[in-house]
């Protein structure tokens, strides 16, 4: 695991939710995003061999991110995450199966 130590998880993002509302006005059903949690986390390095490998697939445009694996609820992949006012989606979730102290959670930019 890349990250050793939990002072590089200095950062804050938040965790939010699609929730389906109805308008007030017309009365139309509208999905928008609440806010479920916020934690910390760090970014993880790009190597220039990682970048070249990630043309023309899923993972193109994307950042990895670290959070500590033990949350107030679990990760869901079709949460958004919003760091500095900006939407991010989740494209893959990776837990760390033999220590369980960090999940590296891999993003893109919304559209």
């Amino acid at each position: 695991m890349p990250i050793s130590r939990t002072g590089k998880l200095n950062k804050r993002l938040i965790f939010q939710e699609m929730k389906k509302r109805k308008s007030p006005v017309s009365g139309q059903t509208i999905n928008e995003p609440a806010d479920k949690f916020s934690c910390w986390f760090g970014y993880r390095k790009k190597y220039l061999q990682e970048v070249k490998g990630d043309v023309g697939t899923i993972f193109e445009s994307t950042n990895t991110i670290i959070i500590r694996q033990k949350q107030k609820e679990e990760i869901q992949s079709d949460w958004i995450i919003k760091i500095n006012n900006k939407a991010f989606d989740i494209v893959s979730i990776n837990p760390d199966t033999e220590d369980e102290e960090f999940l590296v959670l891999i993003i893109r930019a919304k559209d």
